[in-house]
């Protein structure tokens, strides 16, 4: 039985751009695949033959995020005739393997693909090959809700005389160009029945090559492309790396690939457009649906990296604040001082079809912004910072306190007022994410227990930011209502049956009686009480618990109905290592901020805060094939091809079947190293030292 090896699809990007297919390069536009350019799919079809027959796929693999080959032979096919060739022979089956076929894809805002032929045959062979296209220009959001619908006037356009086909779309104000143009060719091309043919001849050991590229027309300007076999970052002449040179160096194997690993996935997730200075930029939330500029997923990357690459703060604040919300919109769930959710550039948010240009239904990403700025400051110790983004944390903490708690009752809660709009509006933000225990929707507005750990951090965090701009009467006042958040919260949230907080409370005010993984935005924060120590799980009822917080468990009396069509059901490890990093941080003292130095730039971690990612990454990376880990937004760990965004787990696998599940929980659940503080908590007085952070647990 035949068989091929590699991921089940292939998946390259750079800046907006990126491509996805199948193994074989094939697309079918009722598929999530194509070659997209800013939120369009360009490419919706794609079909390659040799005398009307697929060839035989041996092997796929991205060679980079920019690079993928495909190799292929032939099946067996009758002969054409040829020069040389002899009418007896004309009859004759070439047989399997007699031609070898390679296609090389690059991207860059366009796709350049190098087709080339080598026969292995005892006689010269007649070959017609034939690319079919198709394009359909939908929108990013009909292609992944699979509704297919064409809006405007499509047109193609064939040019022999320059090898050319244009195909146009107008939709009003809207236009997409694809140019797709035959260059460098051995033979002449032709355009017959939607195809691109030539007619090949090759002779025994004959070789054989062709230049297609994909250019996109967006405005007037014509997209680049690569070069001819530029399958690597050298021959592409993509120049140096853009982020500042950080080395680890540890005994331990793992450590470096991790940081190698992570340095190389939030290069190839640099977009052009948000970026503020060569090293200062905002990477994408993920590849391939979340090429563009999302709030939540920049400020918790910006977290992530910040003893690293400090760089991604500084382009978060700056990207984020110029998209900052000045005025009210319904609409787009728009009010002055948000954050914006995501910014889109396609048919739908272009023609208002859609309140995604941008879109500002989340409630998170506000108080994360005050967070992300205290961390830049904590990490540089420059205070112009806190003087450039004044106006903007003002801005944001003012949302905070007047329009995140609708209802005047102290928590944070969030409702949607678009047509459009998200329902539920936190980090899970599908429209049944949020389930009371008996399997029903809990009603909005909704006050989720992660928010209030966020609204807490924020305002503990711009207390201390107002002494720094001297206003010492309004810093205390802020203290004050974070105190007051801290008592409020661990008395409502509290779940005492179940030794852990609720998920939150429905628009009636009654809790969520549901364990999931929001516990963990609480647990990073030091939001909970001392004597609320969350214990997870009983394991009589929902298995072994998790010795570290709460995560959702597919079997246990909280598990969801329909799991598969929520983010998934166990937290994925690059939010729990994420969270488990951040738990067991040391506070800076109340001295200040540490300046960055040189040994910093060396990977002097201060904390050593990465020191729980490296039993948990190596078993990872044992279980998962690289050529089928895409970049995802917090790097390192990185996405099954084929698997939703979020989802860290081998291709085809699922969390209680995945035979490493247990060897890198097992990973997580070990102790941390001595001089690892746990992350302290607030005290039960208000006699708590300014600057000095959370006070240590007793």
């Amino acid at each position: 039985m035949r068989g091929t090896i590699g991921p089940p699809t292939i998946t390259i990007n750079y800046d907006h751009e990126f491509l996805v297919c199948q193994a074989d390069g094939t697309m079918l536009p009722t598929d999530d695949v194509g070659f997209f350019s800013r939120d369009t799919r360009l490419v919706s079809g794609y079909r390659l033959t040799l005398n009307r027959l697929a060839p035989i796929l041996l092997d796929a693999a991205e060679v980079a995020h920019f690079s993928a080959r495909h190799e292929f032979i032939t099946p067996a096919m009758p002969l054409g005739s040829a020069s040389g060739v002899s009418a007896e022979l004309t009859d004759l089956v070439l047989p399997e393997r007699a031609i070898g076929l390679r296609l090389d894809r690059t991207i860059l805002e366009g796709i350049h693909e190098d087709y080339d032929l080598l026969s292995f045959a005892k006689t010269p062979v007649r070959l017609v090959l034939e690319v079919a296209l198709e394009s359909d220009f939908a929108d990013v959001f009909d292609v992944r809700s699979h509704r297919l619908v064409r809006r405007g006037d499509l047109q193609t356009l064939w040019r022999p005389s320059s090898g050319e086909l244009r195909t146009t779309y107008r939709n009003g104000d809207f236009r997409r160009e694809l140019v797709v143009r035959v260059a460098k060719g051995d033979s002449h091309p032709e355009f017959a029945n939607g195809r691109l043919v030539w007619i090949v001849t090759l002779a025994p050991k004959g070789t054989w090559h062709v230049c297609l590229e994909w250019r996109p027309v967006i405005g007037r300007r014509l997209g680049r492309v690569l070069d001819c076999h530029a399958m690597l970052r050298k021959e592409a002449g993509l120049g140096p790396r853009v982020l500042p040179r950080v080395e680890l160096e540890s005994p331990h194997p793992t450590l470096p690939a991790i940081w190698r690993q992570s340095v190389r996935d939030l290069e190839a997730l640099r977009m052009t457009d948000f970026t503020v200075r060569r090293s200062v930029y905002v990477p994408a939330a993920g590849i391939p649906w979340y090429v563009t500029l999302f709030g939540r997923d920049t400020l918790v990357v910006a977290m992530e990296s910040i003893s690293g690459f400090p760089e991604f703060a500084s382009g978060a604040l700056d990207q984020l604040a110029r998209f900052q919300a000045k005025d009210d919109n319904p609409d787009q769930d728009k009010e002055p001082g948000k954050i914006p959710h995501e910014v889109r550039f396609g048919e739908l948010a272009s023609l208002n079809l859609l309140p995604f240009a941008p879109y500002y239904g989340t409630h998170d990403a506000t108080p994360l912004y005050l967070i992300v700025l205290s961390y830049a400051y904590q990490w540089s110790g420059e205070t112009e910072l806190l003087t450039r983004y004044r106006a903007n944390a003002e801005a944001a903490l003012t949302w905070v306190l007047q329009h995140g708690d609708r209802d005047g009752d102290g928590f944070q809660e969030y409702i949607s007022r678009s047509r459009h709009g998200l329902y539920n509006q936190g980090w899970k933000d599908s429209g049944d994410a949020i389930q009371h225990e008996d399997g029903t929707i809990a009603p909005v507005p909704l006050a989720l227990c992660e928010l209030q750990g966020y609204a807490f951090d924020a305002l503990l965090r711009m207390s201390e930011m107002c002494h720094l701009w001297g206003e010492d009467e309004r810093s205390e006042e802020l203290r004050r209502q974070a105190l007051a958040l801290y008592e409020r919260f661990n008395e409502t949230f509290w779940w005492e049956s179940e030794g852990t907080y609720y998920l939150g409370l429905d628009a009636h005010k009654q809790p969520i009686r549901t364990v999931a993984s929001k516990h963990r935005g609480i647990q990073c924060r030091p939001l909970l009480g001392q004597r609320h120590r969350p214990t997870g799980p009983r394991p009589a009822r929902g298995g072994s618990p998790d010795a570290a917080g709460h995560v959702e468990r597919v079997g246990s009396p909280h598990a969801v109905q329909r799991p598969s069509e929520l983010q998934p059901p166990l937290l994925s490890p690059r939010f729990r290592l994420a969270a488990r990093q951040r738990h067991h941080r040391r506070r800076f003292p109340a001295s200040g901020p540490p300046c960055r130095s040189a040994a910093h730039r060396r990977g002097d971690l201060r904390g050593r805060r990465a020191v729980r990612v490296v039993p948990a990454a190596g078993a990872l990376q044992r279980a998962t094939p690289r050529a089928q880990r895409l970049p995802s937004a917090l790097p390192g760990l990185q996405c099954a091809a084929g698997v939703g965004r979020g989802v860290d787990l081998p291709a085809g696998g699922h969390p209680l079947r995945d035979p490493h599940r247990r060897e890198y929980e097992k990973d997580l659940r070990q102790p941390g190293p001595a001089g690892l503080a746990p992350l302290a908590h607030p005290p039960q007085s208000a006699g708590w030292p300014r600057g000095a952070g959370p006070a240590p647990a007793a």
